[in-house]
C-alpha cells in the first residue's frame, strides 16, 4: 500500500462528515505534492531554476461525466458557458531545480530538452 493510500484509508475511518473528509484528503494531497521535491539546491547555477505548480480541478455536474481526453480549455468552456461547476486551487508552488525538472518532465512524458535540459544541455553554450 503507498503512503496515499494509507493517508486516504485513515481519513475515509475518521468519524467527520465527508465534507470534513474531502478537505483533509487535498491538504493531504497538497502536503504529499510539494514534498514529492526535494528543496533545489543552492549550487544551481543562475538561469536553472524552474517552477512547478501543481492544479486540482474540480468539476460537479447533474450528468455522470468521463473527461478523458478533454483540455482544460474544453472544461473552462463548460464552466462558463456549459453545464458544469467548478473550481480550480493551487495546491503546490515551487522552485524546481534542472535536475528536479528533468524528471518532472520525463513523467509527463515530455522530453527535458523541451526546456534545454537533457544530455545535449552542455553543449548549447559551445561554440560552433
Amino acid at each position: 500500500m503507498s503512503f496515499a493510500d494509507t493517508i486516504l484509508e485513515a481519513v475515509e475511518a475518521l468519524d467527520v462528515p465527508w465534507e470534513e473528509r474531502l478537505d483533509l484528503i487535498n491538504e493531504a494531497r497538497a502536503v504529499l505534492a510539494n514534498a514529492a521535491l526535494e528543496t533545489p539546491s543552492e549550487d544551481a547555477k543562475e538561469g536553472e531554476t524552474f517552477y512547478r505548480t501543481v492544479l486540482t480541478v474540480e468539476v460537479l455536474s447533474e450528468d455522470e461525466i468521463s473527461l478523458h481526453g478533454w483540455s482544460l480549455a474544453d472544461i473552462e468552456r463548460e464552466f462558463t458557458d456549459g453545464h458544469f461547476s467548478g473550481t480550480v486551487n493551487v495546491d503546490a508552488f515551487q522552485k524546481v531545480s534542472a535536475e528536479d525538472m528533468e524528471v518532472l518532465l520525463m513523467k509527463q512524458g515530455t522530453v527535458p530538452e523541451f526546456f534545454g535540459l537533457g544530455a545535449d544541455r552542455d553543449d548549447e553554450d559551445a561554440e560552433f
